[in-house]
């Protein structure tokens, strides 16, 4: 089953914003197969309380993350990036998607913040 948040391009910043979204996931827990947080923000004390239920989901295959950096401090960021690692199975294919798709928007998002100076090649696309 997917699982889609609208999209609202919205930024969850605390525990009762996104009440409704950990009530749902955590009812639908087992049947979720496909979760969706594209085009949401959560900051990270927010995402902590998120990936403590995604940890608990043993059907899922696929997850959707595009543009889940935006408006966050490179702290921030590190932070959810953190948080999502940690909330699945380490050396799983779902772990290694998210973290490419992580990692493309963080480093935008780092290129962003640092006003636009390269590091380490050209600009990310």
């Amino acid at each position: 089953m997917l699982y889609k948040i609208n999209t609202e391009f919205k930024k969850y910043s605390t525990l009762d914003s996104v009440k409704d979204i950990l009530d749902d996931l955590s009812t639908q827990k087992f049947e979720i197969s496909i979760l969706d947080l594209s085009l949401n923000t959560f900051v990270p004390e927010v995402f902590v309380e998120v990936a403590k239920v995604i940890k608990e989901m043993q059907n899922l295959k696929h997850i959707k993350l595009e543009s889940i950096f935006d408006s966050l401090t490179f702290e921030e960021m590190t932070d959810v990036l953190r948080a999502l690692s940690l909330a699945l199975p380490q050396g799983s294919s779902l772990l290694r998607a998210a973290q490419q798709c992580c990692f493309m928007q963080f480093s935008r998002g780092v290129w962003k913040i640092s006003g636009g100076v390269s590091f380490a090649g050209p600009k990310p696309a």
